[in-house]
């Protein structure tokens, strides 16, 4: 897993990176047009990869096709260079035939990592789009860019694993670090479920669709199921039918309104909107101490929207939070029960989607909030107030 300090040093890094930071954006789908991070040509392949600008891609690449190709090149060496142009090499038609034997060159390094690396750039070369090993962190982020990520749940069970090995990223580069917490942010929000994934899923769907199934429809519910499960059916009608139309009906009601379902909410109120500095744990300050990272003399407005408590429990669940004028440059969030006095809290993990941030929200008790904390970049005439104002938090089915 990566974990929230790995996020927060590779952040801090991109601030004085700026070809890192400017591939970061990138990976986060935002627009690289006013981007500038001194010239040269990855600048160049990454900004024509960005606007889908086929004709200066494939003149850059041109030039870079024209260098000495040998082992002690240090450009044949270069993974975010040789990943920039596997990608428009993928997306403008395959016109690059250097770089099978840069490939080839590449594999002169003895060196573990390099190797291994090179294998997954030369499955890549060669539209092999298979993921599976440790080092699936480099096809994922490629796949999502080159429109060809199909995540089904046991591909995403496999790549979850492979990035959870002990000290896969020991000794990376940023580069190849930023893509591997992209690869596993991919996993949890682009992962394709089944329809009726689980049993709960599958009680689900019947529920939502019990009344409007017909007699043969419900006949072919009846007929998937074993002939052992048709009997325990079976029996437990026999027992069940008199509860229902006899003495027991009303204990069985009574037993309906007062136990506790799972239920996703249909919306999140908010409760309230204040300073991120007000109201929150000690250890929940800090973090937010620690967002703001805006430069250029640019005011930053850090604010905490508080949800309403939830009316029952939950199964894990996703709350997007969004601002129809205004994009979030930065966030957490966390969990608490809605009480007063010391109350333990749950940071949960948060993806960037463009101008919104999405929080993957874990089993809920009933009376537990979820608490947003956001970093706007504010103008002369913003303020907690009207910000606040604005903040949406959607749940996504």
């Amino acid at each position: 897993m990566v974990s929230l300090d790995e996020r927060q040093s590779l952040a801090a890094l991109a601030q004085f990176n700026p070809q890192l930071k400017q591939f970061q954006h990138f990976l986060l789908g935002e627009n690289l047009k006013n981007e500038t991070c001194g010239g040269g040509v990855h600048d160049e392949l990454l900004k024509a990869i960005s606007a889908t600008d086929h004709v200066h891609f494939k003149e850059v690449a041109e030039r870079i096709g024209k260098r000495k190709i040998s082992n002690e090149s240090d450009w044949c060496h270069d993974d975010y260079l040789i990943f920039l142009l596997l990608i428009g090499h993928q997306l403008f038609g395959r016109p690059l035939d250097f770089l099978a034997r840069v490939i080839d060159v590449r594999r002169q390094n003895p060196n573990p990592m390099p190797q291994k690396i090179n294998e997954v750039f030369s499955a890549l070369e060669r539209q092999e789009f298979g993921i599976d090993g440790e080092y699936c962190f480099l096809k994922i982020p490629f796949l999502h860019l080159t429109g060809k990520l199909h995540l089904g749940p046991s591909e995403a069970i496999r790549a979850l694993k492979a990035l959870s090995a002990p000290d896969l990223t020991y000794q990376m580069s940023p580069f190849l670090h930023l893509l591997t917490i992209t690869a596993h942010d991919l996993i949890l929000t682009i992962r394709e479920p089944l329809e009726t994934e689980t049993v709960t899923q599958v009680i689900e769907g019947l529920e939502a669709h019990c009344k409007n199934l017909s007699l043969r429809q419900w006949c072919r519910v009846l007929t998937t199921l074993s002939g052992r499960m048709l009997l325990t059916i079976g029996g437990v009608l026999i027992v069940v039918i008199p509860v229902f139309f006899g003495f027991g009906k009303g204990l069985f009601d009574q037993y309906q309104k007062t136990s506790e379902s799972r239920n996703r909410p249909a919306t999140i109120p908010i409760a309230g909107i204040h300073d991120a500095g007000k109201n929150m744990p000690p250890e929940a300050l800090l973090l937010a101490q620690a967002l703001p990272q805006q430069q250029d003399g640019k005011r930053s407005l850090v604010i905490a929207v508080e949800s309403e408590p939830f009316g029952s429990s939950t199964p894990p669940f996703v709350v997007e939070a969004s601002h129809p004028d205004k994009s979030i440059k930065n966030a957490f969030a966390f969990t608490q029960a809605a009480l007063n006095g010391p109350r333990p809290f749950t940071v949960v993990p948060v993806q960037r989607d463009g101008r919104r941030f999405r929080a993957i929200v874990p089993e809920q008790a009933k009376g537990q909030r979820l608490c947003f904390v956001l970093e706007f970049e504010a103008g002369p005439n913003d303020n907690l107030e009207n910000l606040g104002k604005g903040v949406i938090l959607r749940p996504l089915q």
